[in-house]
């Protein structure tokens, strides 16, 4: 592994393993073996299949995302309460 997978590791933690795994695996794809053995037509549409499956991930997270905004966003409105001859002049949207 390389310094700077290292470092990126470090910093960013499991986002860094992830992307240091994808590196890992396109360049595996990527390989002059690889691309002997599939030929080039089967290798773009494998390219093609990946590429279309993370997109359908990052949809789904999406979606799945708002979902979970939305029903967080229905809850009621928080009460305070002030002590001590406290006052407040305004509204108490959070």
């Amino acid at each position: 592994m390389d310094r700077i997978w290292t470092s990126i590791i470090k910093v960013t933690g499991a986002v860094g393993v992830v992307a240091f795994l994808i590196y890992t695996l396109l360049n595996y794809i990527y390989s002059d073996q690889i691309i002997k053995l599939f030929g080039s037509d089967r290798l773009f549409l494998l390219t093609f299949i990946i590429i279309v499956a993370i997109l359908i991930i990052f949809f789904a997270a999406i979606v799945v995302s708002k979902k979970d905004i939305k029903t967080s966003s229905k809850s009621s409105n928080p009460h305070v309460t002030y002590n001590d001859k406290s006052s407040h002049h305004g509204d108490n949207n959070f």
